[in-house]
């Protein structure tokens, strides 16, 4: 298992620096363990992954359904919420698939690349508003509104 970790570590470690490893995972699964115990392993592997998914769609849609649903819609019942929050869990997981096609689709290398691209332009932006409702008091919510979006185009 150590050995496992190892090869999981320098392939994390050139993958950093820029190497292409190709298949050095699977051949370094396979080569550690046994055929059925690399399969076993592999499905722990998607079995965490999925888990780490679910929980992240349960989530957004809890947080959704609480903080916007039943803001706007103070009496309405639990069937009702527990109805919009599987509709938004399903948009959800079908906007995840919609964008993992996309990617694969116009050859994406790096998901990590793409999401720091998209931080990278928002996040001056979140950095701004953050910062203004710290240290203003004559902010209003459509002026944080329009540089959050002024900031957005002019970094783009």
């Amino acid at each position: 298992m150590g050995l496992l970790f190892l090869r999981i570590l320098f392939i994390t470690a050139c993958t950093t620096i820029g190497y292409q490893t190709g298949g050095a995972f699977d051949s370094g699964l396979f080569g550690a363990f046994a055929g059925g115990l690399a399969g076993l392993v592999i499905a722990a592997l998607l079995a965490a992954a999925m888990s780490s998914l679910d929980s992240s769609l349960n989530s957004m849609a809890t947080a959704f359904t609480v903080d916007f649903y039943r803001r706007f819609r103070p009496t309405v019942s639990d069937k009702s919420c527990l109805r919009v929050a599987r509709l938004v869990t399903l948009v959800l997981g079908v906007l995840g698939v919609a964008i993992a096609m996309s990617m694969a689709y116009l050859q994406t290398t790096s998901a990590w690349d793409q999401f720091l691209k998209f931080m990278g332009l928002f996040g001056g932006g979140l950095g701004g508003l953050f910062l203004a409702g710290l240290f203003t008091k004559r902010t209003s919510g459509r002026g944080i509104l329009v540089g959050f979006v002024v900031s957005a185009v002019v970094l783009y």
